[in-house]
């Protein structure tokens, strides 16, 4: 078994995250949309994928990796009220975690303010 099959395992058996019921109803490229507006507002840098073509990043990482003006730096998924995350998605999440490193599933411009404030 590869590591990338046993992460997919591991993925699998990783509770599913609840969705957060809080917030408007928005599409996810609206949230993408804000996000980074609030990345540039604030003059941080943000490594993310775009929404209108085919990624190219490895499967499943997160939407966003932002870093601050101190080098501080967040793994952020952005999904709508009820959007899950795939199984790559989960799989990448458990070996940042084994990594030190949360990813963050934000479904609001206000969990995002409340993830980095």
């Amino acid at each position: 078994m590869s590591n990338t099959d046993y992460a997919l395992f591991l993925a699998r058996r990783e509770p599913r995250p609840e969705a957060v019921l809080s917030g408007p109803d928005q599409r996810e490229e609206e949230l993408h949309a804000q996000i980074r507006a609030e990345c540039r507002k604030h003059g941080w840098y943000l490594f993310g994928t775009r929404m209108d073509k085919k990624s190219t990043m490895t499967r499943g990482a997160p939407d966003f990796v932002v870093v601050d003006s101190k080098g501080v730096f967040w793994c952020i998924e952005a999904k709508t009220r009820t959007g899950k995350l795939s199984v790559h998605q989960r799989a990448a999440a458990a070996h940042l975690r084994k990594l030190g490193v949360t990813v963050h599933v934000v479904r609001s411009l206000a969990e995002f303010i409340e993830v980095v404030g």
